[in-house]
């Protein structure tokens, strides 16, 4: 009996050791419990990438140690065949609901186990889906220098160039924006110092990195920084309010402002606005010239070479002095002195907008030097075989002497108000003038220098472009007149290279907008007023709208027998005749007023942009209903495109489309720089905006 319940006692023992092993292997197979090995799962896709519309994708799940099916989630535009099993199919998305580009995630997850793929989705290739930088932000050229065997400029808008041979130039982009004011080269470095307070280092012109900066920002001893030199060991750069010196880690400052400062002979000199100083270290300044408002007056600039300092006044005087302590006043009055002077090439260099000024007598005589396109060469640097001079054209030039020179970089085009193509070319309306430029096969854009418009008329900042079937092309924008005030203007071109002034006989009363609707020229300003031309030639004000207090109207669009214009603080009206307007109720969101950019006829409705990344459809004007943007940055352009699509543009590089104008798709952004104008043109899509940045479509 005993011998009978020992046995029972170890038939018990050997089944729950059993049934704790199966416990065990359990645990494992659900990923718990701390032994044993559980199930595997691994995923494979047919294909990186899908294009939308197009095929599908096969993607595969392979399990081990598991009869279970894994289950399959997506995230990003599209759908999978099925939710579960071994194999399942991402189809990509039908481009009537879809057309961009986007990074989809397709995952599959067995219990705790999860595995997934990316795939490429590629938008369709058609303008406006797919862009490209053709021309980077303007750079307004600061300072040149020669030292070490190679060039190096720098300047606005984080931009410094470097060449071995003046003639080739490699711009490199500090991409953070930096006002670059002064360059200079001394202890096997080159040095460069922003008008914030930036400092960058290099070895060779090259490769920049930064260094510690002048003063934090807002920091008490703040100033603008104005001008950079190296001499005695160490560098000393030149603000309003202090000046400072160091040697690029460790820096002090002076409560000593400058506007303009250079070594030579052992001393620093500096120029400010009650006469100039003179110091052995940079670091203690003294005065040795003090001002006379009967002889001498603010002095703006200085610079060395040939053994002595040369500076200039605003009577466009010369001083000279071997030493900064004692100096010679010419006799010699130059006009053409401008707010820069340098020393190149066995020369005193100076130059204004259209020409340039050498004189190797130390400023008793001066040579012209005309130059096309009114480049504005202010700085000047040589080596022994070519002579540079950087310009706030945004070009820089070079050549054996000053008497050859040619631009070397692209011209700056400044901000871009509007785009629009006429007679093969691109014109442009830039706070630089009225540009053109011809698309090249590269998607990029080679700009010309400011059409120099004729009778008399300098549209200083042109705003707004259009043209007819016939190629008339007219253009709106404002100069300043001698009283200091500004003046709306219109000019018009039959060819869009010369043009001619239209006087309406009074004066316009705020920032215009020009269009064509088909038949007539219709221009509308901030004021609310409209007028209509068939020719461009002759001008009829059709109406005045009465605005709300504090609303500026800005662009109009036509379609459907309507004409809508659109403004800030949700202003909305609408005409059949230009003559005869309905002013819509105030378009709000959320009960605030919506500010409008941009409106455009689509064929079927209008679509309006705006603040916020807003966009909103009406088919009459005064209803508006609001649409699903892909952005949350101000839009400030949107058109119609020849085969339907709506293409928006804004802030931050901001770039979506749409194919019903009520759902939106983004392409960017993909730069710091706003986009203001789109225009389509020969099979190409530009985008333009701030410092003349241009994002270039192609099919």
């Amino acid at each position: 009996m005993r011998h009978d319940e020992s046995g029972i006692r170890k038939l018990v023992r050997r089944v729950r050791l059993t049934a704790a092993a199966t416990l065990l292997w359990g645990l494992a197979a659900c990923g718990g419990g701390d032994g044993g090995s559980g199930p595997t799962l691994t995923v494979q896709d047919d294909a990186a990438s899908a294009k939308v519309g197009g095929a599908a994708v096969g993607i595969h799940a392979t399990v081990a140690g598991s009869a279970q099916a894994p289950g399959w989630t997506l995230s990003g535009p599209g759908s999978l065949s099925t939710t579960s099993g071994a194999d399942v199919q991402y189809l990509p998305p039908d481009p009537s609901t879809y057309d961009a580009d986007a990074t989809v995630v397709v995952t599959a997850t067995l219990g705790q186990l999860s595995r997934s793929v990316q795939i490429a989705l590629a938008a369709r290739d058609l303008e406006g889906n797919h862009w490209t930088t053709s021309r980077e932000r303007s750079i307004t050229w600061q300072a040149v220098a020669q030292a070490n065997g190679v060039f190096v400029a720098v300047g606005e808008n984080g931009g410094l160039a470097r060449s071995a041979d003046g003639t080739t130039w490699t711009v490199i982009d500090t991409e953070d924006g930096s006002n670059w004011i002064g360059v200079a080269y001394g202890n096997s470095t080159w040095m460069a110092v922003a008008q914030g307070g930036q400092v960058m280092t290099s070895p060779d012109g090259a490769t920049w990195t930064p260094a510690t900066a002048l003063f934090a920002e807002g920091a008490s001893e703040a100033t603008t920084l104005a001008q950079l030199a190296f001499g005695g060991g160490r560098f000393v750069a030149a603000g309003a309010d202090r000046t400072w010196v160091g040697d690029g880690r460790t820096w002090s400052s002076s409560a000593t402002g400058l506007v303009a400062v250079a070594y030579g002979n052992g001393v620093f000199v500096g120029a400010n606005p009650d006469g100039l100083y003179v110091s052995a270290d940079g670091a203690q300044w003294s005065r040795s010239v003090a001002l006379d408002p009967t002889t001498l007056l603010t002095v703006k600039s200085v610079a060395f070479g040939d053994g002595r300092f040369m500076a200039t006044d605003f009577f466009d005087q010369t001083l000279t002095s071997t030493d900064g302590r004692s100096w010679s006043l010419s006799s010699t009055q130059f006009h053409g002195v401008g707010w820069r002077l340098d020393y190149a090439a066995g020369q005193w260099w100076t130059g204004v907008a259209d020409s340039i000024f050498g004189s190797s007598d130390a400023g008793a005589s001066w040579i012209t030097y005309e130059l096309p396109g009114n480049p504005a060469l202010l700085r000047f640097a040589a080596s022994p075989q070519t002579f540079v001079a950087a310009g706030q054209s945004g070009e820089l030039w070079s050549g054996v002497d000053a008497s050859g020179l040619v631009a070397r970089t692209a011209r700056r085009v400044g901000d871009v108000a509007a785009l629009d193509f006429a007679h093969g070319r691109l014109l442009a309306a830039t706070d630089e003038g009225l540009m053109t430029g011809t698309p090249a096969a590269a998607a990029a854009v080679a700009w010309e220098a400011p059409l120099q418009l004729q009778q008399g008329l300098d549209v200083a900042a042109p705003l707004s472009i259009a043209h007819d079937a016939d190629g008339v092309v007219v253009a709106v924008g404002y100069c300043w007149n001698y009283a200091g005030n500004i003046v709306y203007k219109i000019a018009r071109s039959t060819d869009g290279v010369t043009w001619s002034a239209i006087d309406l006989g009074h004066p316009f009363h705020g920032v215009m907008h020009v269009m064509h609707d088909g038949q007539r020229f219709v221009i509308d300003d901030t004021k609310g007023d409209v007028y209509a031309s068939a020719d461009g030639l002759s001008w009829t004000q059709t109406a005045v709208l009465p605005l709300p207090a504090g609303v500026a109207m800005w662009p109009l669009a036509s379609g459907g027998g309507r004409y809508v214009v659109v403004g800030t603080q949700g202003f909305v009206a609408t005409s059949t005749d230009l003559a005869n307007w309905t002013i819509a109720p105030t378009v709000s969101s959320a009960g605030a007023p919506l500010a409008f950019g941009d409106v455009a006829w689509d064929g079927h409705a209008f679509v309006a942009v705006g603040d916020g990344g807003m966009v909103a459809t009406s088919t009459d004007g005064l209803s508006w209903t609001l649409a699903g943007s892909a952005t949350s940055e101000p839009l400030f352009a949107v058109r119609v495109l020849a085969d339907g699509r709506r293409v928006a543009a804004g802030g931050h590089g901001a770039l979506e489309s749409s194919l019903d104008g009520v759902h939106w798709m983004p392409h960017g952004p993909r730069t710091s720089q706003a986009l203001l104008a789109i225009v389509e043109a020969g099979g190409q899509l530009f985008a333009a905006g701030q410092d003349g940045l241009v994002e270039v479509s192609v099919r």
